[in-house]
């Protein structure tokens, strides 16, 4: 009887070992997997930041391309076939609120 006792006792202190090291490995396994995923997510927000980046440059790009085309309508070139302030003869020309003596050239009284 004794003899199954002490086999019992081996039996239960190699169980509580093994128990252990399997809680250790898997909050190691926990820790790695906490660390990937934070970064994950720390290159996520680099890649998202990048490209906010870019689509505002580019917005950028798009306003000041935008405001050159503006103030080269608003310019005056005086040019045959351009109507008020030099925008393309394209546009409508209804009354002018600008300058009256440098619009009445160009612009339908108002």
């Amino acid at each position: 009887m004794s003899k199954k006792i002490a086999q019992l006792t081996k039996v239960i202190y190699h169980l509580n070992n093994k128990n252990e090291d399997n809680e250790l490995d898997l909050q190691e396994l926990a820790e790695q997997y906490e660390t990937e995923i934070e970064q994950i997510l720390k290159d996520t927000a680099d890649k998202i930041n990048h490209f906010k980046a870019q689509l505002d440059a580019a917005n950028d790009a798009a306003r000041i391309a935008e405001l050159t085309r503006v103030r080269s309508w608003t310019s005056g070139s005086g040019q045959p076939g351009s109507s008020c302030h030099g925008a393309p003869a394209t546009l409508p020309r209804l009354g002018c609120h600008h300058v009256p003596s440098r619009c009445a050239s160009c612009c339908i009284p108002y």
